[in-house]
């Protein structure tokens, strides 16, 4: 052992003190050179990338290894720093409560990013394999593959709980009539170092007594082989005197191979009295656990990755035929002279508005021009909307207290089982529309729908739909449904001046 501790320090000394070819040596200086010239040349992903890897390379053969790494740790430890105080300006996250803090995923996420940062450059380097799994945060590939496991992971649990539950009942089935069948070939550890007594003297097991006996000659009265003896020998362990080893190795063993716990199991003969009902065993925990229960669970992650992909691939494709602005749709150019290209380039650039607004949030409110005057206020009014509609009612809430569908059954049937000569004006009215939807008065009211063909919040065919469904309830001579081209999901001149003539018609005259 000596003599290795011996030769691993002259082999560590060796390459310490050994030097670099002068060729390779060179060959290093040109690529830093070129990769410097690179900066100014190219875009900064594009640049700064082989330069840091040439001066990380040159850096490991001129101070060696461990300087650099230790290098490379504190500048990347003092830049997680910086970007995280960023981060949480940014954000805001420390005026936003402690909950907020503690719910704000990315927040934690850093702040782990800064201590494993730490504890490798102060502990032990090994902690900066943690870092590869930032691979995994920054890449939504791979992200899509996490969140196929975590966005169903309730179900994924159930199911999972379900195979403990057969494999609970399939170790109480192996207690209690096939415990002789739970046996195991081992690998026993060789040179294994005796345990020592209070006096450091070793202390001898029973098999390694009985072998030096067996040796030695020693009394008679301790027989020179038993039962432990040969499994000690023959490597093999009864593993279901308990149903604690029962369940631990129906669970390590069975759910591991993929015949089941059927295949580590002693093979029975065909002439035994328990030779059916291995089978039927063995059988079972394949054709449940194995095939149902394991393929369910697989099931449920692959049918959530799909979910994802295509949710993902329908989001991309949004992006890539409809306007972000305005919500038109690719097809809505093919006569114009415009193209859809030119449109999101220049006409509706969406990095410009969004560049707009932040000359809004860090321009000095009393240089504004109209526009940006206009836009501000807009934005305020937003997130005050926003903070009140987070503040007053959640949805959980809303369909609990305001729109709960059981108090609406409730008082249905209090309206069905009630007098009718007590109703309340409420309850005459809704009595009314239990035994007809709509009655014959109502079925003479006009009705005005306005819809704009481009609107990208509610499209046209919905529209029509809800027409038709208007048609069935009151005359359809007095339904009238008016289209605009080009119009969004707001209002034009042209419907102005149709809603005005609906109005004008219907209602009498103000003097």
């Amino acid at each position: 052992m000596l003599e290795k501790n011996e030769e691993y320090s002259d082999l560590k000394e060796r390459a310490l003190t050994s030097t670099l070819s002068p060729l390779f040596s060179v060959l290093l200086w040109i690529a830093v050179a070129i990769c410097t010239s690179m900066l100014f040349l190219f875009s900064k992903p594009v640049g700064i990338r082989p330069f840091l890897v040439s001066i990380m390379l040159r850096s490991i053969y001129t101070i060696g290894l461990g300087p650099t790494l230790i290098l490379l740790g504190a500048a990347n430890l003092c830049n997680k720093i910086v970007f995280l105080v960023s981060f949480v300006g940014n954000r805001g996250t420390f005026t936003r409560g402690y909950r907020a803090v503690i719910l704000d995923m990315a927040f934690l996420y850093h702040v782990t990013y800064v201590l494993v940062c730490m504890l490798g450059l102060f502990v032990h380097e090994f902690f900066y394999s943690f870092l590869l799994f930032d691979l995994v945060y920054r890449e939504e590939t791979l992200l899509n593959v996490i969140k196929s496991v975590t966005r169903n992971g309730r179900s994924i649990i159930l199911t999972a709980v379900l195979a403990l539950i057969l494999v609970y009942l399939f170790s109480i089935i192996g207690f209690l009539f096939l415990k002789d069948d739970f046996t195991m070939e081992v690998d026993r550890l060789k040179n294994r170092t005796p345990v020592t007594g209070s006096y450091g003297v070793p202390t001898m097991t029973l098999p390694s007594f009985i072998s030096t006996c067996e040796k030695e000659n020693c009394s008679p009265t301790i027989p020179a082989s038993n039962t432990a003896d040969e499994e000690y020998e023959d490597g093999i362990e009864r593993t279901c005197d308990t149903l604690l080893m029962c369940i631990v190795t129906v669970l390590n063993q069975g759910l591991r191979n993929g015949g089941g716990v059927g295949d580590v199991l002693r093979r029975p003969s065909k002439d035994e009295p328990l030779f059916a009902a291995r089978v039927v065993y063995d059988l079972l925990f394949y054709f449940i656990v194995i095939i149902i229960v394991l393929n369910l669970i697989f099931g449920v992650i692959i049918d959530t990755f799909a979910d994802l992909r295509s949710e993902k691939q329908k989001k991309e494709e949004i992006l890539k035929t409809t306007c972000f602005i305005c919500g038109l749709e690719r097809d809505k150019f093919d006569n114009k002279t415009v193209s859809f290209e030119e449109h999101i380039k220049s006409e509706h650039n969406m990095w410009h508005y969004l560049y707009f607004i932040v000359l809004v949030k860090v321009k000095d409110p009393t240089e504004y021009t109209g526009p940006e005057s206009y836009v501000a206020q807009m934005i305020v009014v937003r997130l005050e909307r926003d903070k009140f509609d987070n503040k007053t009612v959640s949805f959980e809430e809303h369909i609990k207290s305001e729109h709960n569908m059981w108090h609406y059954l409730y008082f249905i049937v209090l309206v069905k089982v009630k007098d009718p000569t007590e109703y309340t004006g409420p309850e005459s009215y809704v009595a009314q529309m239990i035994v007809g939807p709509i009655s014959g008065v109502n079925r003479e009211i006009s009705i005005l729908q306005c819809h704009g063909d481009c609107d990208p919040l509610v499209p046209l065919m919905f529209g029509s739909l809800t027409i038709e469904k208007l048609k069935t309830l009151v005359n359809p001579t007095n339904v009238t449904f008016k289209t605009y081209e080009g119009m969004m999901h707001s209002s034009c001149q042209q419907e102005i001046m149709d809603v005005k003539q609906v109005i004008d018609k219907l209602l009498p005259p103000i003097d």
